[in-house]
């Protein structure tokens, strides 16, 4: 993996540049790109296998929420493909990630299309330590922690009819965290599992509630042989899932 981590820094280079998508779910939007190691979000295949679910699931979304929004490659999707008047909550606790989102929203025009929260997703509200992956760091960060049920409410925002979920291993405590908003909204829900217990337990949780969850491929065959990298050391495990409730039309 180091071996073509060079080559790609040799070859693409590793100088940041705001550059537009060039295919895919948010074709046409600027992100900063270093082509070393952002090269697929540029060409738009950035975790290829969720690409058709992203169009499937966002082109009747009203409001979608993107907990760990992270660079906003989703959120931007979200933006482009959901109708005019749709709304975006783009939820990211970590501070290097949070001053990017603010200017990616900007440059990309989309100030009232995509509302950016600086809080911690969980199952529970407040303020507390928490280790934040990736930062690489290790250290317990202050973070503001926060609950969607208590989001919708109690702060009296609009309740979300799509989900995305990649929160490093903290997706049953959102999850547990979302229960009425769940219950009575029925929103579609995209999630990366982090471990296979946590793939099994969220899988319950949903499907008690009455949703279908489907385990999403791998994808193509040279994802398979390069896949894609991770340079933070937390959860090595990761699989997504599509869930949605079993009389809706199938995803």
């Amino acid at each position: 993996m180091k071996l073509i981590r060079f080559f790609k820094k040799l070859l693409l280079g590793s100088e940041v540049k705001w550059r537009r998508i060039k295919f895919g779910p948010a074709k046409g939007m600027l992100m900063p790109i270093n082509r070393a190691s952002n090269f697929r979000e540029e060409l738009g295949i950035f975790e290829a296998p969720l690409k058709k679910h992203i169009y499937n699931l966002a082109k009747n979304a009203k409001v979608a929420y993107d907990l760990g929004s992270e660079r906003g490659y989703y959120a931007l999707a979200f933006a482009r493909l959901m109708k005019p008047g749709s709304k975006v909550y783009a939820f990211e606790p970590n501070e290097m990630w949070l001053k990017q989102l603010h200017e990616i929203r900007e440059r990309n025009g989309l100030h009232d299309r995509i509302e950016i929260i600086g809080k911690y997703v969980t199952n529970r509200i407040g303020v507390e330590e928490q280790i934040l992956p990736l930062t690489g760091e290790t250290l317990k960060k202050i973070v503001d922690k926060i609950s969607l049920d208590n989001f919708v409410y109690a702060e009296g925002n609009l309740p979300p009819d799509l989900i995305k979920i990649d929160i490093e291993g903290e997706e049953l405590n959102a999850l547990e965290g979302a229960s009425k908003v769940i219950s009575q909204y029925k929103p579609q829900i995209i999630l990366e599992a982090h471990s296979q217990t946590l793939a099994e337990e969220c899988s319950s949780f949903l499907a008690k509630r009455g949703y279908e969850v489907k385990k999403i491929g791998k994808g193509l065959w040279w994802e398979k042989i390069f896949p894609e990298s991770r340079w933070d050391g937390f959860n090595p495990y990761n699989e997504w899932f599509i869930a949605q409730i079993k009389n809706e039309q199938p995803i």
